[in-house]
């Protein structure tokens, strides 16, 4: 009898350490929500409304005195840069004017997009306006730093346009190769780092305003720049691409498309090479799309062509035609996926005109089917008691709303919440939750777990979410209601209890 009893014992101490190990996280039974989805304006990372800001002149120019409000319905400004006005000496460089501009519209909440060009030699005067070589415009000087050219040689075409003398470099001489690394490093030692405001950077690096391609109004060999052949064009371009994602660990690209007037393609394929498509496309950057929906924006265009074959793997950016934008053109930038819509928003006439006739519009691009992503959690299922020392499971459903995709990952934390005083008791994140494939019309099913602290107090907590960034701070506006105003949403409670 004493043996049998003793059997007992050892078998009920050994299933408890079974039992244990195996892990009973559970106290209760599981619960599903659903989230009341919201219809508001929504702002958010690398998504939404951009305007321009040229950086000449001085910092009031371009920040203070520019728009006479902290435009609310734009969420990116567009910083227009020359390299000569960035290094007007060899290795002395001016990061003053870009400095203040970033400060300034980033302490509103905006964030920003470098466009760094090496030339901007193209078009005359013509249908009323004149750029970019108009010092009344914009610049007084469209070619790369004269001490290139005749400090260290770099070879260069002349280009003659309304009386100025521009220099083109040769895009292939191991000069301007070398130096265009050293200007990207300096400007990644200053700007890139893991907080960092940028919504991404433009590779600008080549042509008629690092537009990637050579044509202008021009004749004969000046029309186009002259390539040896397809293969030192395409490693040279490729050089130029891998030189920015080289320099730059945290800041995202995006790369412009057009055709070189006079060249010819076999197919989408050859294209792709003769612009190094191929290469950026491996390397992550994103698609642009210049002068949209203007010059070749019909399907059958090989730029257009590429957005639609890639899609929905690579992002896209648009740019609107001239200083304006319609109906039209906004929905042709849905058609096409656009994240981003760079609006020639330049000065106050012409803000405060597209704010009054197009307020309505600006908005739809914030809104469900609008400009970039826009995510709901349409469930979540979870166990309404858990122990602490084990493991929360939460199996959630999402859709994207909106046209575009998220291009950086914001992981998921959950938060559990003193009911009494709002303090946050514990929170964990889901490293592996991953967004960025979420295009619009699909559902997607996620499931994540959380280990729970041992130690943690008993008692029942608001349950929160929020998709978050690197330092684990609340990132994205979700279409749900239960904002607590930190971007951390309220699904319901939960109850942790001591085993």
């Amino acid at each position: 009898m004493k043996k049998s009893i003793k059997k007992i014992m050892l078998w009920t101490a050994a299933l408890t350490v079974i039992l244990t190990l195996v892990g009973c996280h559970s106290c209760g039974e599981q619960i599903t929500v659903n989230p009341v989805e919201i219809s508001d304006v929504l702002h958010n990372p690398d998504m939404g409304w951009s305007f321009y800001s040229f950086g000449c002149g001085s910092v009031e120019d371009n920040t203070t005195n520019f728009l006479p409000d902290d435009a609310p319905l734009l969420d990116i400004v567009v910083l227009d840069f020359m390299w000569t006005y960035l290094e007007p000496e060899n290795n002395v460089f001016n990061w003053d004017v870009m400095d203040g501009i970033i400060d300034y519209w980033t302490s509103r909440g905006k964030q920003y997009s470098m466009r760094i060009c090496m030339s901007y030699y193209d078009w005359s005067y013509s249908g009323g306006w004149y750029y970019p070589c108009d010092p009344e415009t914009t610049w007084d000087k469209c070619d790369p730093p004269d001490w290139l050219f005749d400090e260290l040689g770099c070879g260069y075409d002349t280009i003659t346009i309304a009386g100025k003398n521009l220099k083109r470099p040769h895009y292939n001489d191991p000069i301007f190769l070398k130096q265009h690394q050293e200007l990207l490093n300096a400007i990644a030692a200053r700007y890139d780092a893991p907080d960092n405001k940028s919504c991404f950077m433009e590779i600008r690096s080549y042509g008629a305003w690092g537009e990637w391609h050579d044509c202008g109004p021009f004749t004969g060999s000046q029309r186009s720049y002259v390539w040896p052949n397809s293969t030192v064009k395409h490693d040279t371009l490729a050089a130029l691409i891998t030189q920015h994602t080289d320099a730059f660990q945290y800041t995202p690209f995006c790369i412009a498309g057009w055709k070189e007037d006079g060249e010819t393609y076999a197919d989408l394929d050859d294209y792709m090479y003769k612009f190094a498509y191929d290469v950026s496309e491996s390397l992550g950057v994103l698609n642009r799309r210049d002068g949209f929906p203007g010059v070749n924006a019909n399907p059958t265009a090989y730029w257009d062509r590429r957005l639609w074959d890639h899609w929905p793997e690579i992002p896209t950016i648009g740019e609107t035609t001239g200083s304006g934008i319609s109906w039209s053109c906004y929905n042709r930038m849905l058609d096409y996926h656009v994240n981003v819509v760079n609006t020639w928003i330049s000065k106050q006439s012409i803000y405060d005109t597209q704010m009054t006739d197009l307020q309505d519009m600006f908005e739809a691009g914030l809104k469900a089917g609008g400009l970039g992503y826009r995510f709901v959690l349409s469930s979540a299922t979870y166990d309404e008691c858990v122990l602490a020392g084990g493991v929360f499971a939460l199996k959630q459903t999402w859709v994207n709303r909106n046209v575009g995709r998220a291009y950086r990952v914001y992981p998921l934390k959950v938060y559990f919440i003193d009911q009494d005083t709002g303090k946050e008791i514990w929170s964990g994140i889901d490293k592996n939750f991953d967004q960025t494939p979420w295009i619009k019309g699909e559902s997607y099913n996620v499931a994540s777990k959380f280990s729970i602290p041992s130690d943690l107090p008993s008692g029942t907590y608001e349950l929160r979410i929020a998709m978050v960034d690197g330092t684990g701070a609340p990132r994205i506006a979700l279409a749900i209601t239960g904002n607590d105003t930190k971007k951390r949403y309220r699904i319901g409670n939960v109850t942790v209890k001591r085993p």
